[in-house]
């Protein structure tokens, strides 16, 4: 796998994200040791921009939904976590990773900074560590017209946060979108003396006392109404394997976010250290003074289509581990 666009989730063992002693999603899980907070949407977790802000607990995340289900129900397969499990076991597969890759790069906000709080239900220590989604699209749209060197920046982080944020037809659904339904179970109307109505989405320390068992059909994210069957407190069941494992991807793709960066970006923890190999560590660096035709050329910057878009001169050696590691 080299520079590959694909969930770490999806490598690593579901079992690998229990929750705490609690049953919390605390800071001492392991759910929250293998998760990324680059990766939370500031809507769910800092609903208010506040740095005393309590947010939506992960249970009521569109990531988690599965939890909710028996094993026997198609629904409990509705995640990321080890989706290429067979892979993981496999000796033979290589994860080429480098930390340079634009594609891959976070957002810049950084809970884990000095002084960051360690809750993950605390704000970031400083709130200007982090930008809004719509900074980070003007950036990104801001590349296309003057800077090429930054086209692609953010892209995984980018489509993972706006699942179900888009307004655009398709991209409204799941994901990190809120089921605002006016009037619903969430978003409560009251109708005043003057006959107006004021709605108002029920506030987290609400959301986080909800039986979790309502969620099955009464989701706190975004439903699709095109999947309202799969929204009910029975078991889901369908015609054959391939029928869902066609909406099962469908969902992955669309709703179902991410919590972990692209195992392009650092590799596979679940690997061993043989089979994550960094790029830029290995084969750009490996030789003083080794040149390189990016800009600067002292900082050997691999960047996500290098592969292709660098002559050979310059990759031979990662050409040559190729055939050694195949033979």
């Amino acid at each position: 796998m080299i520079n590959a666009a694909v969930a770490e989730e999806a490598y690593i063992p579901e079992n690998a994200y229990t929750k705490d002693e609690t049953g919390a999603f605390g800071p001492s899980s392991n759910w929250y040791t293998n998760t990324r907070r680059t990766m939370y949407h500031p809507a769910w977790r800092y609903p208010n921009g506040q740095p005393t802000d309590i947010g939506y607990d992960p249970f009521l995340w569109s990531s988690e939904w599965y939890t909710l289900f028996d094993k026997d129900d198609v629904r409990s397969t509705l995640t990321w976590r080890n989706y290429f499990g067979k892979i993981r076991m496999d000796a033979r597969v290589y994860s080429f990773f480098t930390p340079t890759d634009e594609a891959f790069k976070p957002f810049n906000y950084n809970p884990l900074a000095s002084g960051a709080p360690t809750d993950p239900r605390e704000y970031p220590a400083n709130v200007n560590d982090w930008p809004g989604l719509d900074d980070v699209l003007a950036e990104w749209l801001k590349s296309l017209c003057f800077d090429n060197e930054r086209l692609g920046n953010y892209a995984w982080s980018m489509q993972e946060l706006l699942k179900g944020r888009m307004t655009m037809e398709g991209f409204t659904q799941g994901g990190w979108g809120f089921n605002k339904v006016e009037g619903g179970d969430y978003y409560p109307c009251t109708t005043l003396p003057d006959s107006s109505n004021v709605c108002n989405f029920i506030t987290p320390s609400e959301a986080n006392t909800l039986i979790p068992q309502l969620l099955k059909a009464k989701p706190l994210f975004n439903k699709n109404p095109d999947n309202e069957s799969l929204f009910t407190d029975n078991p889901v069941q369908f015609s054959s394997p391939d029928a869902f494992a066609q909406k099962q991807m469908e969902l992955l793709s669309n709703e179902i976010p991410s919590l972990t960066f692209a195992a392009g970006h650092r590799g596979v923890k679940e690997f061993a250290d043989k089979n994550n190999i960094d790029i830029r560590k290995n084969y750009l660096e490996q030789v003083p003074y080794s040149p390189w035709p990016r800009k600067p050329l002292i900082n050997h910057e691999w960047r996500h289509n290098d592969l292709y878009n660098v002559a050979y001169p310059y990759t031979y050696r990662m050409f040559d581990d190729f055939v050694s590691k195949m033979k």
